[in-house]
């Protein structure tokens, strides 16, 4: 039986948003990635808009359909209930790249991520399930860049792990290169929303991970705007609840 609605969780649009915008983003994609980038940011303005509006109802927490390529998710970290996050903020440690946090607040448009195939691969097909061990690309959508590791030691786990690597964004128009790469890690055939999902760097075979006491405060950031932010970081060895995500709302599509 599934749980009544959650507060504050907007319903998934994927019927609406099938039916109107699927079919165009097909055409869209094998084209430019930035016209379909930036429709895709209009939809999750209306999207977002119809939720404050009260225009739709509300969806329950443990919504299992699949995610699927083309998709614009939101992920949240299980363990803390943040999500993961990017605004335009850098810190003085590391490559200089823009910074990738988490926050607690739901509502926040720099909170979606553009589900997209592997670089160098073929492109997937809008609605086309992400199936568990594929890899992926998650293109931010207010920046279309990509989420990315690579061998620079992060900003706050790091100085405790000195294996802990930063998590940036990193590409133009949602191009970048093979650090930008994630397997996606879960049960069954299908990434599933609501349910537990790891994502492994490809390059490094580290886990994207969040952890409460790795948070920017007025003693490591004074004065900087990442102030109640948490800190994401590629580790390696793991604990299993510092990895653990789930997908939520967002705009969905489905063939």
């Amino acid at each position: 039986e599934k749980k009544k609605h959650a507060p504050h969780s907007c319903i998934n649009l994927s019927l609406l948003f099938s039916h109107l915008l699927c079919a165009p983003y097909r055409v869209i994609r094998s084209k430019d990635p930035t016209i379909y980038s930036t429709v895709m940011k209009c939809s999750v303005s209306v999207y977002a808009g119809l939720c404050a509006l009260g225009l739709f109802g509300l969806v329950a927490a443990d919504d299992d359909s699949v995610v699927t390529c083309g998709s614009a998710i939101k992920l949240s970290h299980m363990q803390t209930n943040y999500y993961l996050h990017s605004i335009e903020a850098r810190v003085n440690s590391g490559s200089g790249q823009r910074v990738v946090t988490l926050v607690q607040e739901r509502g926040q448009s720099d909170s979606f991520f553009l589900v997209r195939e592997a670089n160098d691969v073929d492109e997937c097909e809008a609605g086309t399930p992400i199936k568990c061990m594929s890899t992926i690309r998650l293109t931010h959508l207010n920046s279309n860049q990509n989420l990315h590791s690579h061998n620079v030691r992060s900003s706050l786990i790091g100085q405790h792990d000195y294996s802990a690597q930063e998590i940036s964004l990193f590409g133009n128009n949602g191009e970048g290169d093979g650090g930008d790469n994630w397997v996606v890690i879960c049960e069954g055939e299908n990434w599933l929303r609501g349910r537990k999902v790891k994502f492994q760097h490809q390059d490094t075979s580290k886990y994207l991970s969040a952890r409460s006491d790795a948070n920017y405060n007025d003693r490591n950031c004074r004065g900087c705007p990442l102030v109640g932010h948490l800190e994401a970081a590629a580790v390696w060895p793991m604990e299993e609840a510092h990895i653990a995500f789930k997908a939520i709302e967002g705009v969905h599509l489905y063939n």
